[in-house]
């Protein structure tokens, strides 16, 4: 039995902080306050469609717990009530849109964690997940359903890569019997591109590429580039947009030079370089909805929101909105309708939604919580509203 003890002693000591641990972190989430969003004006309708994704900051002797929550009428989720399987569930960071088909077609999007993956359109289900790496290649698996019949198609597809050390799905979208696959690569070199794969879905093979955004560097002048955020990345879009951003090396510095504004056709593959608008003030966060190009610009502390038309190039709407930039968290767009959450002070938040059609104001709430005290602080970094 001696010999025994000292194993014996450790795993008591083990249990014992274990379930202090436990005790402590079920302490810490009873002490989480329940949020809620309330309409104070406008259409409740909206307000049951808005779902809000921030994190809520505690302070507490010098020590800091940052929690993760999404927001609706109906209260607040956080993510460290949720099971350990459901932690895992990145549809927690998705948008709503993609959690209804997690949720209608759970056998077919068993495995797909990422929206870039996914294609819905009224007929159709689309699925496009990197399956494995091998030597200077990458395997895709394919999945496509007919939703009328639930009949599915399943094949698997090679693509030649040649020093890519960063390789990732981006959008998919189906044009008529072939599914393009548009993928984000970084070379070993910090070249960085998006290439099109475009798959015929009768001989389910690779019949042609595209690459975009790839530029020669010269006198150290350097780029990297991004997608503008799609508003709704499952539905078909006739247009792929991406930022350029270009820097130049100086020392250990990067000082940044410009930023050039591209367009890809899905339908043709060509590519455009575009002209955005400022009046006056920089452009903030961009969003593509289909063939529009939304953004702002601060003017004199207020919002400007404008949308871009890209197949006349011009901007068809323009809406000076009453919103304070220092008090915006985040906004987006959503089927013509601007939505921003932001604090009213330091303990009340909002979030309202504009009509970009006429500028009026169509919604009006604030994030309810009679319990936040001064150590405590909620930010809000994403807004997810459901297609009509």
């Amino acid at each position: 039995m001696k010999k025994y003890w000292k194993t014996m002693l450790i795993t008591i000591i083990a249990v014992l902080g274990i379930g202090s641990f436990y005790v402590q972190a079920a302490y810490t989430k009873s002490l989480l306050p329940n949020f809620k969003i309330k309409t104070e004006s406008g259409s409740k309708d909206i307000g049951s469609r808005i779902s809000l994704i921030g994190s809520y900051y505690m302070k507490d002797n010098q020590e800091y717990a940052n929690e993760s929550l999404r927001i609706t009428e109906k209260g607040s989720e956080y993510h460290s009530r949720l099971s350990i399987i459901e932690q895992q569930d990145r549809k927690w960071f998705g948008s709503t849109d993609f959690e209804r088909i997690q949720d209608d077609y759970r056998d077919f999007m068993r495995g797909n964690k990422e929206s870039g993956e996914i294609y819905e359109d009224e007929k159709w289900l689309v699925s496009a997940q990197l399956a494995q790496e091998e030597d200077e290649k990458r395997v895709f698996t394919f999945a496509i359903m007919d939703k009328n019949t639930k009949k599915q198609m399943k094949f698997d597809a090679k693509v030649p890569v040649k020093g890519q050390s960063l390789f990732y799905v981006t959008d998919v979208q189906r044009v008529n019997n072939e599914v393009k696959v548009l993928v984000y690569g970084a070379s070993d070199a910090n070249r960085e591109s998006y290439t099109s794969y475009n798959f015929n879905l009768k001989d389910r093979e690779l019949v042609g590429e595209q690459r975009f955004g790839e530029t020669e560097m010269k006198n150290k002048e350097n780029y990297y580039i991004t997608l503008f955020n799609e508003l709704d990345p499952l539905r078909p879009s006739d247009y792929t947009a991406y930022i350029k951003n270009y820097y130049k090396q100086d020392g250990e510095d990067n000082q940044f030079e410009r930023r050039e504004y591209y367009v890809i056709n899905n339908k043709t593959g060509t590519e455009e370089k575009i002209t955005l608008p400022s009046i006056m003030g920089e452009i903030q966060d961009l969003f593509i909805e289909n063939s529009h190009l939304y953004y702002t610009v601060s003017e004199n502390g207020k919002m400007n929101a404008l949308r871009y038309d890209i197949k006349s190039g011009k901007i068809d709407l323009e809406r000076l909105l009453p919103i304070q930039q220092n008090s915006l968290d985040t906004f987006t767009f959503k089927e013509g309708v601007m939505y921003a959450a932001g604090k009213k002070n330091s303990k009340e938040s909002y979030i309202k939604a504009f009509s970009m059609k006429t500028g009026e104001e169509v919604y009006s709430g604030k994030i309810e919580n009679r319990s936040v005290k001064s150590n405590m602080t909620l930010d809000i970094h994403s807004i997810s509203i459901p297609r009509n």
